[in-house]
């Protein structure tokens, strides 16, 4: 597999710019290669039967912003081809983050950062059309189906909504006095003690 990264970035004071480009060369299957041999052949489709050297390419873009002194906005888009699975990544073709932080200082915790965001991930279409044929034949670790009955894979976009918070380590509070004893026979008998 070979990477090809490139990534320039432009920073002020008040915010950073940065890209990213990719593009991985490997063994991979194609979804459309394999939809067109379980049509031809019969069957369920599988990439692995179809694998061959391609390219997987895409990029990135993320902005991080200062409002205030303590407050930031950040939003995060990438993309890539959508045309072969995915080895190194989660299988997301498409991806939106948008989201805010702020610092501690006004809760009198310098150190902690209150984060929430708002995500979107999606599918390319060869990659929902390939997993649509799958239904109830998924194969999630291998041998293994999900249970007739199981909902269709959606072909809606995954949005979630998720909040961070990055607490800065509390100072360890000096312990008063000797540690207490473990009781009970079996910390008695390794201690050397009878039991009472």
């Amino acid at each position: 597999m070979a990477d090809e990264p490139q990534r320039p970035e432009v920073e002020n004071p008040a915010g950073k710019l940065r890209v990213l480009g990719f593009r991985n060369v490997a063994r991979m299957g194609s979804f459309r290669d394999a939809l067109r041999l379980a049509a031809a052949q019969g069957g369920v489709p599988d990439v692995a039967s179809v694998r061959r050297d391609q390219a997987k390419a895409g990029f990135g873009v993320g902005l991080e912003q200062s409002l205030l002194a303590d407050v930031a906005i950040f939003g995060r888009f990438s993309v890539n081809d959508g045309a072969t699975e995915t080895y190194a990544f989660t299988e997301i073709e498409r991806s939106l983050t948008l989201g805010a932080s702020a610092g501690g200082a006004p809760w009198g915790r310098r150190g902690d950062t209150l984060g929430l965001a708002w995500v979107q991930n999606e599918l390319s279409a060869a990659h929902q059309a390939y997993v649509a044929a799958q239904r109830g034949v998924l194969r999630w670790p291998p041998g293994c189906r999900l249970p007739s009955g199981s909902p269709a894979p959606s072909r809606r976009p995954d949005a979630r909504l998720l909040r961070r918070l990055d607490e800065a380590p509390q100072r360890r509070v000096p312990r008063h006095g000797p540690a207490p004893r473990v009781q009970g026979a079996a910390a008695s008998a390794r201690r050397g003690e009878r039991p009472r």
